[in-house]
């Protein structure tokens, strides 16, 4: 044999010998482990949480850990220069130390033959780790973390200026915090687990979106806009915006992550209210009236003045924070919708519509109820209608001081304020429709009236928002004429007028109505409608509504229908 092949051959028995003896040597510490009084002890090299329990009994190493594991009463969770004690029972943290010596008995003494060598072989050269078997609530940790985090986190606080007539004062920035909740609660857990009183703190520094430093550049352009008065010039005469009114209409506000400064324009234009009540003059519409020697005449308008109200606040809103003091205040004319020379060409020019009814001869003459009539005909008298407007009754009569007089009320003759006044309407209801103007709204009466015919009636009623009762019923209707319409209504020698003033048409109207059946207990009327243009030619004819009257409960009994003396249709 050569030398090569004897020198393989002794490091192969050198190997073997080595492997005996670390044999020999485990073998000596598995039957080391047991005591001469039979009592087995932990197998050497054995830790838990870091405490070497090695070599011990089963009862002190139980011992040893009762303490060591028991001790660990709080968890301490910091970092980020916070910290938090969070107390253990509050975690549900119930060790079980039996359980975990039993686990460490059973190093190197379980499996099969190699992994026992293992073990046993990591004992001797190192350590074997054997976790704390420990029990603890998963809902309790993770609710006292979001307990934690409320009061931990913090938002941070954003920078703000605050204006005033003696300059801007800033309010610096803060930063913010907002625990990590999820990561926080896996570090507590972990602490539990290892025996350990301290458990790192996660989260992380929320920025505030306005800083100091943008908080400090808007202050100063605020400063800009109060450091002096501003004057204004209009029409020859000047105004001052102080330093205290200048401030009191800079906002300082985040938009879109920034500060703007912004200018108030409500709050400017308060503070000129001076300058607008001098310089705005209205313009004056044209009208008309009845003139003293008969027809329509033109009351001329007139031309007013105004400031350009838009173009001022944009030159302030602009300009203050920019430092501008003067300001050149742009007036501009104000022209009336209704010129003078509009009005000549829409002027009513002659009577195109008329009615009257009666009150004297059906003994309606109550003089508390002819002043009623009166009170309604001049507040009527002037009314004018544009083209395509519509005109309300109650518009122009209600709240006026009327006498008490008799009404009708729920089927019943009443004594209330404004008598009369359906007879004011359903006068001027039918003179409307003479002048071919189109009915909006129209309500027939109760119970048959004497002084006009049924189904030409029009009742009117205010409603319980202007003091009375019920709903409201209104007369109303739209003028389809091409220029203006003027209303007049009078009395005179015991008959009350309609009159509806306008542009010539060229139609004819003509109304009447039918008895379709009367009896004790009611009446009703169709009412028919005929047009014809300038030619003669019929345009439109036929029935337009029908109209149901009742009995009548007065004074001196219940009033049929079929008792009341029926008026004709132009008395």
């Amino acid at each position: 044999m050569d030398r090569g092949a004897g020198t393989y051959v002794l490091g192969i028995v050198a190997t073997v010998i080595a492997l005996v003896a670390v044999l020999t040597a485990l073998t000596a510490f598995g039957s080391s482990s047991a005591r001469a009084d039979g009592a087995d002890e932990v197998p050497r090299g054995v830790e838990v949480g870091g405490i070497d329990i090695g070599g011990m009994p089963a009862q002190e190493a139980e011992r040893t850990l009762a303490e060591r594991a028991y001790a660990v009463n709080e968890v301490r969770v910091s970092g980020d220069g916070e910290e938090v004690t969070i107390d253990a029972d509050s975690l549900g943290v119930q060790p079980d130390v039996q359980a975990t010596v039993d686990n460490a008995m059973q190093v190197g003494r379980k499996g099969n033959a190699f992994e026992r060598l293992g073990e046993r072989a990591s004992g001797v050269f190192g350590t074997n780790e054997v976790p704390l078997e420990v029990s603890y609530s998963e809902q309790a940790v993770r609710a006292q973390t979001e307990a934690l985090a409320s009061q931990i986190d913090t938002e941070p606080r954003q920078a703000a200026v605050d204006v005033s007539a003696g300059g801007a004062e800033v309010t610096s920035s803060a930063e913010g915090y907002k625990v990590n909740v999820d990561r926080t609660a896996a570090n507590i857990r972990e602490a539990i687990e290892n025996i350990e009183s301290e458990a790192d703190l996660e989260g992380g520094v929320l920025e505030p979106e306005i800083t100091t430093s943008e908080a400090e550049s808007a202050a100063e352009t605020a400063e800009r806009a109060v450091a002096e008065p501003a004057t204004l010039s209009a029409d020859g005469e000047q105004w001052r915006l102080s330093p205290a009114q200048i401030a009191a209409a800079v906002g300082v506000e985040a938009q879109a992550g920034e500060l703007a400064v912004n200018m108030d324009r409500e709050s400017l234009r308060g503070s000129l209210s001076e300058m607008y009540s001098t310089v705005n003059v209205s313009a004056e519409e044209a009208d008309y009236r009845f003139a003293a020697g008969g027809g329509v005449e033109v009351l001329p308008s007139e031309t007013g003045q105004r400031i350009e109200s838009q173009k001022l606040m944009d030159d302030l809103a602009s300009g203050l924070p920019e430092g501008q003091r003067d300001y050149e205040v742009s007036v501009v004319q104000d022209e009336p919708e209704l010129t003078t020379e509009r009005a000549e060409e829409l002027k009513p020019t002659e009577q195109i519509g008329t009615y009257r009814t009666t009150f004297e001869k059906t003994g309606d003459d109550d003089p508390a109820r002819v002043a009623n009539l009166d009170l309604a005909g001049q507040a009527l008298t002037g009314q004018t209608v544009a083209p395509g407007e519509v005109f309300s009754a109650n518009d122009v009569l209600a709240g006026l001081d009327y006498n008490e007089t008799s009404v009708f009320i729920d089927g019943r003759e009443e004594k209330a304020a404004g008598g009369g006044l359906c007879q004011v309407a359903s006068t001027l209801y039918m003179a409307a429709n003479y002048a071919g103007m189109q009915t909006v709204e129209r309500n027939p009466h109760q119970a048959l009236l004497n002084y006009i015919r049924p189904g030409l009636d029009a009742t009117v009623w205010f409603g319980a928002e202007n003091g009375y009762s019920g709903k409201e019923l209104d007369m109303k209707f739209r003028n389809t004429s091409d220029g203006y319409v003027m209303i007049r209504e009078y009395v005179r020698d015991g008959y009350l007028y309609a009159e509806v003033w306008g542009k010539p048409t060229g139609r004819e109207v003509t109304m009447d109505s039918v008895d379709q059946g009367t009896n004790s207990e009611s009446s009703t009327w169709t009412t028919y409608k005929t047009v014809k243009n300038a030619s003669g030619k019929t345009i439109s004819s036929g029935p337009i509504y029908d109209s149901t009257y009742y009995a009548l409960e007065t004074d001196e009994g219940k009033l049929p229908p079929n008792e009341v003396e029926v008026a004709p249709v132009n008395p």
